[in-house]
């Protein structure tokens, strides 16, 4: 967590890093079926898991390809799958025999929608690499949904061009529409609205501090995947 990339360490690199994270895999799920397997919810516990696993795979694949700006919006519902936060939490209400179905889509929906304003991926401090790789980023979303045409012409023209002079381009296209303020504000007006969301809304099974603690550690600035 917040530490550099597995493989990048001094003795592991990237045949080590695949096995390592094969054993992980196969770890956790003899974990759960030598302790859980007694669990009335356990073959629920391997579904989300394994199901929030899989799209992760989908979700990693596309957010390290190069793709073409204006075709970035497509694919920003499964960037934001790369993340571990919903089926930790959806384990845990199986874990307390919560299996009500509107409680799960309460829950899914509040870590659905944290994930997708604080996540790294707008984080306009790593944006010149982003750019350069073409990511799909918030950033490059929302400057094509907000660019004027000669805007978007240039974001076509050099977002995903790894060259300096592009690069440029793209990042002072970002500065001219505020991007950075305007997410800034956005949070703020969405941090208020899921406050009261989680605290007037939320089904009478799920504990309300639970998602407030989650809400205060993202705007802490330290949600990181």
């Amino acid at each position: 967590y917040n530490k550099p990339t597995w493989y990048t360490l001094p003795d592991v690199g990237v045949n080590k890093a695949i096995l390592d994270a094969a054993f992980l895999e196969s770890g956790a799920n003899f974990l759960i079926i030598n302790h859980l397997s007694y669990h009335p919810q356990c073959f629920n516990i391997q579904k989300s898991i394994l199901k929030t696993y899989s799209t992760t795979n989908v979700a990693q694949v596309l957010e390290i390809g190069q793709h073409r700006v204006e075709e970035l919006e497509k694919y920003q519902d499964f960037v934001k799958f790369y993340f571990f936060t919903l089926p930790l939490i959806s384990s845990a209400l199986y874990l307390a025999n919560i299996v009500d179905k509107d409680a799960h889509a309460c829950a899914e929906e509040i870590c659905d929608d944290v994930t997708c304003v604080f996540s790294p991926i707008s984080d306009i401090q790593k944006a010149c690499t982003d750019i350069s790789e073409g990511r799909a980023t918030w950033l490059a979303i929302e400057a094509y949904k907000r660019g004027s045409e000669n805007q978007r012409k240039v974001l076509e023209q050099h977002y995903g061009v790894n060259n300096k002079e592009s690069v440029a381009n793209v990042y002072k296209i970002f500065k001219v529409l505020k991007l950075k303020e305007a997410y800034d504000d956005f949070k703020e007006v969405f941090y208020e609205d899921l406050y009261f969301k989680i605290h007037n809304k939320l089904p009478k099974t799920l504990p309300p501090k639970l998602f407030i603690d989650l809400l205060d550690f993202a705007m802490s600035g330290k949600y990181r995947v």
